[in-house]
């Protein structure tokens, strides 16, 4: 089991790992527009209809996409994982041959992904 705390990566380990395995990461972002969520936020499909809120206690102002943008579809191959953004689910597979290249590629994975905003 892995858990991040304070940027860091911590293995528990529970049981017997083997090595070579396959390893599959799949975490989930929070709401977002630009994800193809129908949230408010600072994005708008182009030539969709747009609904502007403004907040005017805390002077801010969002947009709400009619119809939102299309859901997030990306694939990119980076240092030996396979990362893949469907919608809102982000999946890493990779391939690790010991316990401290499955550390690594975790770290790496922990950095790759950058807090997204909420909107």
């Amino acid at each position: 089991m892995f858990t991040y705390h304070e940027n860091r990566v911590t293995f528990l380990e529970q049981g017997q790992l083997s090595f070579p395995c396959q390893v599959t990461v799949s975490m989930e972002l929070s709401s977002n527009p630009a994800l193809g969520d129908e949230v408010p936020g600072g994005v708008a499909a182009l030539g969709s209809t747009a609904r502007m809120m403004w907040d005017a206690n805390t002077g801010r102002s969002q947009v709400l996409s009619m119809p939102p943008l299309t859901p997030a579809s990306a694939s990119l191959e980076c240092g030996g994982i396979d990362f893949r953004l469907d919608g809102r689910t982000v999946t890493a597979i990779f391939q690790a041959d010991s316990r401290k290249e499955l550390l690594v590629a975790m770290q790496v994975v922990h950095d790759v992904l950058p807090p997204i905003p909420e909107p």
